[in-house]
């Protein structure tokens, strides 16, 4: 996929590009990583500790699945889940036009209306990126274009947000 033309065809014919971006690289954590590390460090660690004193006690191979189960979520949690992350970063992809904000999440296309964004706020780091937090609304998925109940979306780790944040707080030109 071109990261500059894959919403092309996705385009009405009175419809133009404002705006086109995608997660910064690297910029992985979160608020929630305060808790999360912590947390992940200290599961990995008692269920790997758990884990061989079970199999030192019993030499079953069936304890040592058993462990090894909550050594692997004690991993994703630890390690996984910014892998995970990464690569979704990577293949997700952000167009604002004068009538919509579409989204790209590795091929997965959502599409909200610029007439019908919900309130939206917007989190500044200091390197000048940021994320920008919208509500609730109305999307379309893909080619459909078919209304359906829409959860809270975000675009997260963008270049200067503050000015995306602006061209989204002016009303649509149409």
């Amino acid at each position: 996929m071109k990261e500059k033309t894959w919403f092309k065809d996705l385009m009405r014919l009175d419809e133009f590009e404002m705006w086109t971006g995608k997660p910064e690289p690297g910029k992985l954590l979160s608020k929630e990583d305060a808790y999360l590390i912590p947390f992940s460090v200290v599961w990995a660690g008692f269920a790997i500790f758990w884990t061989i004193g079970a199999i030192v006690a019993s030499g079953s191979a069936g304890v040592a699945l058993y462990g090894m189960v909550f050594v692997a979520i004690g991993l994703y949690m630890s390690i996984g889940r910014l892998i995970v992350k990464a690569y979704k970063n990577s293949n997700t992809f952000y167009v604002i036009t004068n009538q919509r904000i579409i989204i790209n999440e590795s091929n997965r296309i959502r599409s909200v209306e610029r007439s019908h964004l919900p309130d939206f706020s917007t989190e500044l780091f200091p390197d000048g990126t940021g994320n920008i937090y919208f509500a609730s609304g109305t999307e379309t998925s893909g080619y459909s274009r078919k209304p359906s109940d829409q959860t809270a979306f975000t675009l997260r780790h963008i270049k200067d947000v503050d000015s995306v944040s602006q061209l989204i707080s002016k009303e649509s030109i149409l």
